[in-house]
């Protein structure tokens, strides 16, 4: 969980306020990584952007990190913690 969480951080450059759902992610049929945000620290009226990530094949590749997590976690939010 936190190792898909910290990498799709770190290559998608977002900030700690970026807070994502699973509806703000798909997964075009290209391989990419499609992610909606709703407001962010550079988007002062909120309009929202959105972010195409490309996959890298490597060991730290953001996309292979979270299509690992979201297979094992279908049914929860994303990155939740349960006790």
């Amino acid at each position: 969980m936190l190792w898909s969480a910290f990498t799709l951080a770190f290559y998608g450059f977002l900030w700690l306020s970026e807070h994502l759902s699973q509806s703000d992610i798909s997964f075009p049929s290209d391989g990419t990584l499609h992610l909606q945000l709703k407001a962010s620290k550079t988007d002062p009226y909120c309009h929202g952007c959105s972010l195409l990530l490309a996959p890298s094949g490597s060991s730290a590749c953001a996309i292979g990190a979270l299509c690992k997590y979201s297979s094992l976690a279908i049914y929860l939010p994303l990155w939740s913690l349960l006790n």
